[in-house]
């Protein structure tokens, strides 16, 4: 295709230019998912526009979407690094319709910035009816809701051999990080310092300034939360690892399930969608007393969350617990007593003591609180932690133990609002497994010791 040279930049460093030798590859009939993870000065918006002119310079056939995530990167983003480094007499801006058009063959550039604010149902249809041949999504991970992504890349429907959903952000987990590890994706990792036009010596200084976990994302592209992250590896370039535990939350000694010890089931039985944690203990260390929690497995039915069925996979691979902790009941909260789940349980295990939890919100405080209890790593006490080989049965639901804890923020009391205890709703997956912890706080791990006035008063 016929080549223009754009105004003050070189060519597409490698790790550039291996995405790009992807992306233009001819496949005809095949829409190409490629989401770019990469950390500060990688060249985000300068790649994607150079992307953008090679594709527009095949053929008058092609029109692309760029979206950023909002009005002010749309401006002072996208349209200023556009006009900087592409010639004027190449292309003709209608800031009006938001359109691009491209001299040399006639190709239309579509920009838009995408809606973060107002319904999330009118956000998801903001750009039916378009006809595409490709998406370039900057900043993507920025108010990231796929509802919106499944639209508008069913909105790619002009033939082309060379069709494309290009996502490129510095990452972050949520809806987005789930998004990406779905099936058919390509996934490309840069760093800053693939960036052959920044000195590392900038780049360190950057870094400098920066805690670890910034460092994995903003430098690294790395998919890590910062805010309220719980869930961490111990660092593996520490010559004694377990001396590092409990800052990080892998215990290296309980390394999966223990045939032969009891374990414990935390269950968050939903009528659609449920979640079984396994759990197994450790003496604490010496002077700390009680026990250390160890999630060995967990079962987060991505298809069928039949509370029976589920029960029976969990019989064949760890055999009957010790005791099953869930919620009092599956459809019927407002006069549940825990029938349903004891008569579910007695149907596959027998006898096995079923401890039904109450989900009114004075008690959903308390759970929330003894698991931040469990989870604190203050004074070296994190009473709750992940087995090294950690299982899950069902590994596309993604929505289980590790993701909970990874991308887990909970707020300080006053700045929740009334009721928040932890995100819910069908675009919250993780709510389920992160009830099933807190109900296993409150009755199995953390029970409330509750003191009498007296004992209060010595």
């Amino acid at each position: 295709m016929p080549r223009y040279t754009l105004r003050g930049i070189g060519p597409p460093h490698p790790k550039q230019q291996e995405i790009i030798s992807y992306l233009l590859e001819p496949k005809p009939d095949f829409v190409k998912q490629v989401d770019v993870m990469c950390g500060r000065g990688f060249g985000k918006s300068t790649f994607s526009i150079d992307f953008a002119t090679r594709v527009l310079s095949k053929d008058e056939n092609q029109c692309i979407l760029f979206l950023e995530p909002d009005k002010n990167r749309m401006e002072n983003t996208f349209l200023a690094e556009w006009r900087k480094i592409v010639p004027h007499e190449l292309y003709t801006l209608n800031y009006g319709k938001r359109t691009i058009l491209w001299k040399p063959t006639g190709s239309k550039l579509i920009f838009w910035h995408r809606d973060r604010r107002g319904n999330r149902e009118v956000r998801a249809e903001m750009f039916n009816g378009l006809n595409l041949t490709g998406v370039i999504d900057d900043e993507a991970a920025l108010g990231f809701l796929l509802e919106q992504q499944q639209n508008t890349f069913n909105c790619i429907r002009i033939f082309s051999d060379v069709q494309f959903y290009l996502t490129i952000t510095t990452p972050r987990v949520g809806e987005y990080g789930r998004f990406i590890k779905r099936e058919g994706h390509k996934v490309f990792r840069g760093t800053s310092y693939d960036n052959v036009y920044i000195s590392k010596e900038k780049i360190d200084k950057m870094a400098a300034n920066m805690s670890r976990d910034q460092v994995s994302r903003e430098i690294y592209g790395e998919l890590i939360a910062l805010e309220g992250r719980i869930f961490r590896e111990a660092l593996v370039d520490v010559d004694d690892i377990m001396h590092q535990w409990p800052d990080g939350n892998v215990h290296y000694e309980h390394d999966s399930f223990r045939h032969g010890q009891p374990w414990w089931l935390f269950a968050d039985l939903g009528s659609a969608t449920g979640a079984y944690v396994v759990v197994q203990r450790e003496p604490a260390p010496p002077g700390w007393g009680g026990h250390i929690w160890v999630a060995v497995a967990d079962y987060c039915p991505q298809a069928d969350a039949s509370a029976s069925r589920a029960l029976q996979r969990l019989d064949a691979e760890f055999g009957p617990p010790r005791a099953v902790v869930a919620g009092q009941d599956v459809n019927t909260r407002s006069s549940a007593d825990g029938t349903t789940v004891a008569n579910i349980v007695d149907q596959v295990w027998g006898f096995v003591p079923v401890m039904p939890v109450s989900e009114a919100r004075a008690n959903k405080q308390l759970q929330y609180d003894r698991m931040i209890y469990l989870l604190n790593s203050s004074g070296d006490r994190r009473r709750f932690c992940v087995a090294k080989k950690f299982r899950s049965l069902d590994v596309d639901s993604k929505r289980g133990v590790i993701e909970c804890l990874q991308e887990y923020e909970h707020r300080a009391a006053t700045e929740r609002r009334s009721g928040e205890f932890l995100p819910k709703g069908s675009d919250q997956p993780l709510c389920h497994v992160a009830d099933a912890l807190m109900m296993g706080a409150v009755q199995i791990m953390a029970p409330p010791r509750w003191l009498k006035s007296k004992e209060l008063a010595k």
